[in-house]
């Protein structure tokens, strides 16, 4: 049964135009089967390429277009039990498969080793490990995907300003850039630590000397220390829980707050009742 093919489709493929009433002769053999493939979006089989273009078209011809269409990055497909269906590719497939056309299976590789890292990345050593690529040849390799946009690396204080390698758009890992408690030059702001510290103290004291019914205080959780830290104005950086639990850990290694579990098994902390040594 012969359909008629979307025009949305077919002006990606075609370089715009109505939607085809009919297969013109002047058309490329790419062309028109790229124009019955955009008919059937679930796959069409060679039956259906058969049926759909023009009479006495050479099937071993289509054959060697659909390969051609396929290195194009233009078209996939699809397996349904033992048969093979083919399936032209929207616009944004098409852009995906063109973002990684020309990568040879080392770069491939490559590539893939640091998008699975995610956010934290791979330092060089690392990638050399688990790729197994000799360093000359991962130079090249890492010089080739950044060139391509497809990686960056960026500095991180976590491994001593050693390179670190991420995908082109993922946001590096907090740890790259020391977190909260580092300016913009990656340099240790020991000022704003202090700060937060001195107020972290005040507000878990301040919270200590409450308590339902007169009874013994019962302290406050990290994350509610976070939000009375951000909503005091203190940071002009948006704190996390991670930053504070390490202003809570120091505090209470400084015998300043203790740290309490409630009956509901959850974790506060509360100005210390111990004596101070010093």
């Amino acid at each position: 049964v012969k359909t008629q093919a979307p025009a949305d489709v077919l002006d990606g493929l075609m370089g715009g135009g109505d939607a085809l009433d009919a297969l013109r002769p002047e058309d490329s053999l790419e062309s028109s089967i790229a124009a019955v493939l955009a008919r059937f979006p679930k796959g069409a089989s060679q039956a259906d390429l058969r049926e759909n273009l023009p009479p006495g078209t050479d099937m071993a011809l289509v054959m060697k277009a659909i390969n051609r269409l396929s290195s194009q990055g233009k078209m996939g497909f699809l397996q349904r039990g033992t048969e093979t269906l083919f399936r032209i590719k929207d616009n944004a497939e098409i852009e995906s498969s063109l973002k990684f056309r020309g990568l040879n299976p080392e770069e491939m590789l490559v590539y893939q080793l640091i998008q699975q890292s995610g956010s934290l990345g791979l330092v060089r050593k690392e990638i050399r490990a688990q790729s197994n690529l000799p360093a000359a040849r991962l130079t090249k390799v890492l010089r080739f995907l950044e060139q391509r946009h497809l990686i960056r690396e960026i500095r991180s204080i976590a491994y001593k300003n050693m390179k670190v390698y991420l995908e082109f758009e993922t946001t590096p890992h907090r740890k790259h850039s020391g977190g909260a408690w580092y300016g913009e030059n990656q340099e240790f702001d020991a000022g704003f630590v202090e700060a937060i510290y001195r107020h972290t103290q005040v507000t878990v004291a301040r919270a200590s000397k409450v308590a339902p019914g007169g009874g013994e205080a019962l302290g406050l959780l990290a994350v509610q220390v976070v939000n009375k830290i951000n909503e005091s104005g203190v940071s002009k950086t948006m704190l996390n829980e991670d930053d504070i639990q390490v202003i809570l850990d120091s505090l209470e290694f400084d015998r300043e707050v203790e740290r309490v579990e409630g009956e509901d098994g959850l974790v506060r902390y509360r100005a210390t009742l111990l004596p101070k040594q010093g």
